[in-house]
């Protein structure tokens, strides 16, 4: 999960709005999110970056009280990012 994907779930969470650039009201709406928006793109930040299986966290060795939190700071050390859940989208064609 990086700042690309996280501008995504941002941009994937906006309901649509025809004239983003007719006026400054429109202007700021296309930068800011509802509330209901804001739901939305935690779901989607929630579904790329959900903890992994189980058997993910044997495999890697996690013996410590948090193993979700071993497991990110492992990966992230080991490849420098966290990898994509398939079904997080983002390398959908």
């Amino acid at each position: 999960f990086n700042v690309r994907e996280a501008k995504l779930c941002f941009i994937w969470s906006r309901l649509r709005c025809l004239d983003e650039s007719s006026n400054l009201k429109a202007f700021t709406r296309s930068r800011a999110l509802t509330f209901l928006e804001f739901l939305e793109s935690l779901g989607r930040i929630a579904d790329a970056i959900s903890p992994p299986p189980p058997d993910e966290l044997v495999a890697i060795g996690a013996t410590s009280d948090h193993p979700t939190t071993q497991y990110y700071t492992q990966i992230t050390h080991e490849l420098g990012f966290l990898p994509d859940r398939l079904s997080a989208g983002f390398t959908a064609p």
